[in-house]
């Protein structure tokens, strides 16, 4: 509210307040990860157990491969990350390497298909990258968003913040796992 009445009447603007989204699972809603696992939309739930039977989970440990893929997931869509972005990316990464979840899943070829990156912090934990090679149809990212979902509650976290709901495909997956729609300001000048 103080940077809106701060833009009133001005014929330029201050500051440009804009209302965004973001998905939040409060996992003390459930009691216990079986629980939260029953309440998410049942696609989800269909492509965890297929994956989870053709499929291995494991630590990322070459970031390399994380920042590839990466890429590639932007080039598939048309978009390229420019040097400060990467630059950006790869700074966030370095520096909580030792706070996060970082892991990629493998098909029978050994090959990496999906990569998803949460930092934790306190106790909440947030969603900041993920990466696929394959079409995102297949769930993937799903079987290690759920698997992710399972070591949170392990480590008794309180809320997952998915990053960012602000396109409708997006937020309607995020919001598949029984997270909530919230909203927020984002101010910039």
């Amino acid at each position: 509210r103080p940077f809106v009445f701060r833009n009133y009447r001005k014929i330029n603007k201050l500051y440009d307040v804009n209302y965004k989204y973001t998905a939040i699972l409060n996992l003390k809603k459930f009691s216990n990860f079986e629980k939260w696992l029953q309440s998410i939309r049942k696609l989800r739930l269909r492509e965890y157990k297929r994956n989870k039977k053709n499929y291995k989970i494991t630590d990322l440990k070459n970031l390399d491969e994380f920042f590839e893929l990466h890429d590639h997931t932007y080039l598939k869509n048309k978009v390229t990350l420019n040097k400060l972005q990467k630059k950006v990316r790869n700074k966030i990464i370095q520096y909580f390497k030792k706070k996060c979840f970082f892991k990629k899943i493998l098909n029978n070829n050994n090959e990496t298909t999906s990569i998803l990156f949460f930092i934790i912090h306190e106790n909440k934990s947030y969603y900041l990258f993920g990466a696929n090679k394959v079409n995102d149809k297949s769930g993937l990212s799903t079987t290690l968003m759920i698997e992710y979902i399972k070591l949170a509650f392990q480590k008794n976290l309180e809320q997952i913040d998915f990053c960012g709901a602000n396109s409708f495909y997006r937020g309607d997956y995020k919001l598949s796992f029984a997270s909530d729609l919230n909203g927020y300001f984002e101010v910039s000048n």
